[in-house]
């Protein structure tokens, strides 16, 4: 019965080395999972970031005109003229279209 109760003690340490092994598999095959994950969503927000950086740049001469045509003071540019306004949007359309030729020579958009 010794050599019978060896032979399956070897048998059980083998099967253990083996659940080890595959845990050993598992686990690296896991963390090359988690890193793919990551660098995924590393460039979805890299690419939203972009994205918001570029609207930012091109509409942030928008709202300083806005900004500036919006105070309530006097000797503004084009206040008494009946196409105030129509000047007035005709130089933030202006001013976007200045912001997309630059970022399209740049190469950025």
């Amino acid at each position: 019965m010794r050599g019978e109760d060896q032979a399956r003690l070897r048998q059980g340490i083998d099967r253990l080395d083996g659940v080890g092994q595959d845990l050993d598999l598992v686990q690296e095959r896991a963390r090359l999972l988690q890193d793919e994950l990551s660098n995924r969503f590393s460039e979805a927000t890299n690419r939203n970031l972009y994205i918001l950086s570029i609207v930012t740049t091109i509409l942030l001469p928008v709202n300083l005109i806005t900004g500036i045509f919006g105070m309530n003071v006097g000797g503004l540019p084009w206040s008494g003229h009946d196409a105030g306004f129509i000047w007035v949007c005709g130089v933030m359309v202006f001013t976007i279209l200045v912001s997309l030729v630059v970022l399209h020579w740049r190469r950025l958009f």
